[in-house]
């Protein structure tokens, strides 16, 4: 009986079968949807950067609020916890976010975040906190406030400069800002639980005035 031997492949035809398997337009389909399905979700951009039409009617001259009364401000209704919802990208909610404020409190902590933010902690006398964000100038060509977001980006880098690593503050200050609706603060976090801020922050006076 003759024993016939099995034919293998040659080293040509397997490097095609790889070649034919890693073009499959089924997987190319497959990670393309994968890569839609996790866009981000919107953010208020424009309102962030101050590039919202209703940006150049802010009334600038600054009234002073406490950080315990910003947070008994009333969320706007309809706005999602995490400020995805489509009707409020573009649009600015008064009277917070149509006034500059100003608070007295300590700057505990500074961190430059994955958007470019720098990020502030700041907390009342009683222990009530919140935050304050000052953007990216490059990402706010054009707005209104473009010209004081440089200005006081400018000065918090040369002060402190943030990385992505928090950086302990601890000291005094009058901060002004455009009030802001942002994501509302989970229990025990630092930042407030109705999603009131500044950003972006338009001045830092440092020391107890």
């Amino acid at each position: 009986m003759v024993k016939r031997r099995r034919a293998w492949p040659s080293a040509l035809g397997i490097a095609s079968l790889v070649i034919v398997a890693g073009c499959n337009p089924g997987g190319a389909a497959k990670n393309a949807s994968s890569t839609t399905s996790s866009k981000a979700k919107p953010t208020r951009v424009a309102v962030k950067h101050g590039l919202d039409p209703a940006a150049i009617n802010i009334s600038r001259t600054a009234k002073d609020i406490t950080i315990e009364d910003l947070l008994k401000m009333e969320r706007p209704e309809g706005l999602a916890d995490d400020i995805s919802s489509a009707a409020f990208q573009d649009q600015r909610v008064g009277p917070l976010e149509t006034q500059v404020w100003r608070i007295k409190a300590k700057v505990k902590s500074i961190i430059k975040r994955r958007d470019g933010d720098y990020f502030l902690t700041i907390e009342s006398p009683s222990g009530a906190t919140t935050v304050v964000e000052v953007p990216d100038p490059s990402l706010c060509k054009g707005s209104p406030l473009e010209k004081d977001i440089t200005e006081v980006r400018s000065e918090l880098e040369a002060k402190f400069h943030p990385n992505d690593k928090p950086k302990d503050v601890n000291a005094e200050a009058t901060i002004e800002g455009v009030g802001f609706w942002g994501q509302k603060g989970k229990p025990g976090g630092k930042s407030s639980g109705n999603g009131a801020r500044l950003m972006p922050g338009l001045g830092f006076e440092w020391g107890d005035h």
